[in-house]
């Protein structure tokens, strides 16, 4: 019978927007919640890369005990600016912008070295926090597309094209921009 038949596994929605497959490199910049960084190191495999960057060393040994719940490989380092990483080193970067963070690395100094850690061409994606709707999608209703413009020109402004708002769901809006080739 059809209805029993098993399908392929759903991947999650971020695994879809970054695009991440075996091999790739990828560095996250994690706040409270790991799962998107989780979802994305795991794909990666054990011929790709996944460094996480967290807030401070309690931050750090939450995500490694996350990633050991979820059988994921990763790196996780404290946070500081300049990255402490070598440049072109990445193909993906996910920064959760959700989170509180402090001052020691504001949002338009972490994409310029973004911009540096990752390879011509490759993309950054970040999670940002939008209005959600209780009843978006019943009845017809549309959630109304969150305001992004100041995060997109942050973005420019650090040197990505192509920045963009691909996707909202549940509260959490995906914006996407690339280093030039």
């Amino acid at each position: 019978m059809a209805l029993l038949r098993k399908g392929r596994p759903v991947e999650p929605l971020i695994v879809s927007i970054t695009g991440a497959r075996i091999g790739h490199r990828v560095l996250g910049v994690v706040g409270g919640d790991t799962r998107l960084f989780l979802d994305v190191a795991a794909r990666v495999g054990i011929t790709g890369q996944a460094v996480a960057l967290a807030a401070d060393r309690d931050a750090v040994a939450r995500v490694e005990h996350a990633a050991v719940e979820q059988g994921v490989l990763i790196e996780a380092v404290p946070i500081a600016l300049p990255l402490p990483l070598a440049d072109t080193s990445f193909d993906i970067a996910l920064v959760d912008e959700r989170a509180p963070r402090a001052d020691a690395y504001q949002t338009a100094a972490l994409s310029r070295d973004v911009l540096r850690v990752l390879r011509p061409g490759g993309r950054i994606v970040l999670a940002v926090q939008v209005p959600s709707s209780p009843f978006a999608g019943l009845f017809g209703i549309s959630p109304p597309t969150p305001d992004v413009s100041p995060m997109l020109s942050t973005l420019t402004a650090a040197g990505f094209t192509a920045a963009r708002l691909l996707a909202a769901r549940a509260g959490i809006g995906f914006i996407e921009a690339a280093r030039p080739a």
